[in-house]
């Protein structure tokens, strides 16, 4: 799934009131992939926000 996709879900989520699934979305395995990192940052934010 992309980063974009995530985020996206992540955001669906978080405006459903769905916290908890939203932040076991930010919490994906990590990666070292600049991809994975930038999934990793814009989760966060997505959740902050």
């Amino acid at each position: 799934m992309s980063a974009g996709e995530l985020l996206r879900q992540a955001n669906q989520l978080k405006r459903s009131g769905r916290l908890d699934e939203a932040i076991a979305l930010h919490h994906s395995p990590p990666t070292t992939t600049l991809a994975g990192l930038l999934k990793s940052r814009e989760m966060g934010m997505a959740i902050a926000f």
